[in-house]
């Protein structure tokens, strides 16, 4: 019996519109009504998932920042918070510079950039009022980066940057994501065996539940790794297609309102 839907939020929640469908949100609001959690497992940070936890008024732990925070419950109260060393960040910067990379630097409520573009734009649509330009070097040392983001609008940019972060191997890891409407690459820098699944993962003990009472749904990469482990784990449709073949299921794409149609089928009349 499914007891938690754990949800990817961009190109699986939501679409290139950013808003959650009708269909997606009634089936979403009728599994909670049979008792069923609800927690978003995104690469986004807090202030930007928040607004989909109030407005969908889900209640059990969110899991944001790819992994790296669980917050407890709408408020943000955080359950677990794990920051990169400011050495990384300070590594990430120098690689960002040198190769003319689009990088963030998050904190739980604000995401900091250094320069715009194109990927500052498609990030202002997509997370709103939330970027604060800013000379990296005038940011506080002691704020704690929860996460670190490299936006890559081009495939070739992919092996540059993995190239470029060979030397952080052992301290750091590449997270990849994809995000409807944009054509390129999202890399989160991670500290070594933290994930979406290990995020989860707290949530789920906070909870007492196991993999088993787990239904998942994501598109990206980085999905897989709580997608794989779910007593039900789906991929969209519109998934990249070396991600929808290690899939467990796939299902319609977010346009066909494919999440809703899984919780309708194996939720409501499962």
């Amino acid at each position: 019996m499914i007891k938690l839907l754990a949800l990817d939020v961009d190109g699986t929640l939501i679409g290139a519109d950013f808003t959650v469908s009708p269909r997606t949100r009634a089936a979403i609001a009728a599994a909670q009504a049979q008792g069923v959690g609800v927690s978003l497992v995104t690469g986004r940070n807090w202030a930007t998932t928040r607004p989909y936890v109030q407005e969908l008024g889900l209640n059990a732990p969110q899991v944001v920042f790819n992994g790296a925070v669980v917050a407890l419950d709408g408020n943000g109260k955080t359950l677990y918070a794990r920051a990169l060393e400011w050495a990384i960040v300070e590594a990430l910067i120098a690689i960002a510079r040198r190769h003319e990379l689009f990088l963030e630097l998050h904190t739980m409520e604000h995401c900091f950039i250094e320069r715009v573009g194109p990927e500052s734009a498609f990030q202002q649509t997509k997370l709103g009022d939330d970027q604060v330009l800013t000379n990296f070097d005038a940011l506080d040392r002691s704020a704690r980066i929860l996460k670190a983001q490299f936006v890559l609008p081009s495939e070739s940019q992919r092996p540059l940057l993995a190239h470029a972060t060979e030397a952080l191997s052992g301290t750091a890891v590449l997270s990849w994501g994809v995000s409807t409407g944009f054509p390129g690459w999202f890399a989160n820098v991670m500290l070594p065996g933290e994930d979406k699944d290990t995020g989860l993962k707290v949530a789920l003990a906070h909870l007492g539940l196991g993999w088993g009472d787990v239904l998942a749904v994501g598109d990206s990469p980085s999905d897989l790794t709580f997608v794989s482990k779910a007593g039900l784990g789906f991929v969209m449709g519109n998934a990249p297609e070396d991600v929808r073949l290690q899939a467990p299921n796939v299902a319609p794409s977010v346009q066909n309102d494919g999440l809703a149609q899984v919780i309708e089928e194996h939720v409501l009349r499962g």
